[in-house]
């Protein structure tokens, strides 16, 4: 798990990639929403309606998210990064 401090201060944030995956499978364009990361989330919700449900037909709409997923755990630690914050991994 990635930790994040910011610069000239002594806070820190973790990032749980385990939770980021989750998160995505199961919110899916709702998590970006509640991370602050509204691009994605457009990005993903137009990834649902325009590939996802079409493929719900045949029981695999889940795999818009399921490999969104993959991409969403660098997404949120790139946000911590865009933001000054720098990487302090033990």
């Amino acid at each position: 798990m990635p930790i994040y401090a910011k610069p000239n201060s002594p806070v820190t944030k973790e990032v749980n990639n385990v939770g980021v995956f989750i998160g995505v499978m199961l919110l899916g364009p709702v998590f970006f929403l509640c991370t602050g990361m509204v691009g994605h989330f457009i990005f993903s919700l137009i990834l649902t309606l325009v590939i996802g449900i079409p493929l719900w037909a045949f029981g695999l709409g889940w795999l818009v998210w399921f490999f969104y997923a993959f991409w969403a755990i660098s997404f949120v630690n790139q946000k911590w990064l865009d933001k000054g914050w720098i990487r302090v991994d033990p």
